[in-house]
């Protein structure tokens, strides 16, 4: 992978966010990243890789993770909507094509539900539309999940691996490069008050009433193996997003973005180009 991504910036409003961007001279239209619970924006390093020959990428940090600021506000997904919005700004971008991950995915149908005009297409991965069914992982996701967030800092890498990746694929790579990528996203531990308020922000979130709403041009991608976000959620949220498009990577987990960069980015790329057509 190309490791070396522009200096990392920070929005002028408070709590200060970090960003980075990467390809900003693409010719395409900009892209923004949004990352899921308790992990730094660097996560999206396949796509930051695979995506900035072609189009300005950048991600950022959520508020109280990696570089950003803390902030000792109640978190909820209106706010981090408006965090994205704040990245946007400080870039000097008035429409992006937005992709979200896990809670990422959440943050980014708000801020479609809320600014669809600063929002050229709409990328869901591995994520859910809420509710009180959107809170349940099967028992073994719930069981991983668990570990990865409780235990020592040393110990949590393991129970990442086994709740983002399906045992054929940890079978298939190194054990190294996965857990160089875990300890990646782990080398500074956000604060247990930060997870709580994303988590608590999780729990409220719920759009299932208002999908109807978003008329943009819409790409959910759905992990077949995912033990975290059912993927059952992926087919309630392509069939309530008026004409959304419905991609299944039949052996991928929670991880997708890592484990199938390359079908990942192929498509989003297919995304982009047929909304820059349709706008």
């Amino acid at each position: 992978m190309n490791a070396s991504v522009e200096n990392v910036q920070f929005t002028a409003t408070s709590p200060r966010l970090a960003y980075q961007l990467r390809g900003k001279d693409a010719p395409g239209a900009p892209v923004l990243l949004i990352m899921g619970f308790g992990m730094p924006g660097s996560m999206w390093e396949p796509q930051l890789d695979g995506l900035s020959e072609h189009h300005p990428v950048a991600c950022y940090d959520h508020p109280g993770i990696g570089r950003s600021d803390s902030t000792g506000r109640r978190s909820s997904m209106g706010k981090l909507a408006g965090d994205a919005l704040r990245v946007l700004d400080a870039l000097g971008w008035r429409r992006a094509h937005v992709v979200g991950v896990s809670m990422g995915g959440m943050v980014a149908q708000h801020l479609t539900l809320a600014s669809p005009e600063r929002v050229r297409s709409l990328s869901l991965i591995a994520t859910h539309a809420g509710g009180p069914l959107g809170l349940v992982p099967t028992l073994e996701g719930l069981r991983l999940f668990a570990k990865a967030n409780l235990l020592p800092v040393e110990k949590r890498p393991a129970a990442l691996i086994e709740l983002l990746y399906p045992p054929e694929f940890r079978a298939s790579v190194r054990l190294e490069v996965l857990s160089e990528r875990m300890n990646r996203g782990l080398k500074s531990r956000a604060n247990p008050k930060t997870l709580r308020a994303q988590l608590l922000a999780i729990l409220r979130h719920d759009t299932r009433r208002t999908l109807q709403g978003i008329r943009t041009p819409s790409l959910v991608i759905k992990p077949a193996r995912d033990i975290l976000v059912r993927p059952s959620h992926s087919d309630l949220l392509a069939a309530r997003i008026p004409r959304a498009k419905k991609l299944t990577l039949p052996d991928a987990g929670h991880g997708a973005v890592f484990q199938c960069a390359e079908r990942v980015n192929s498509a989003l790329l297919e995304h982009f180009a047929a909304a820059d057509v349709d706008t």
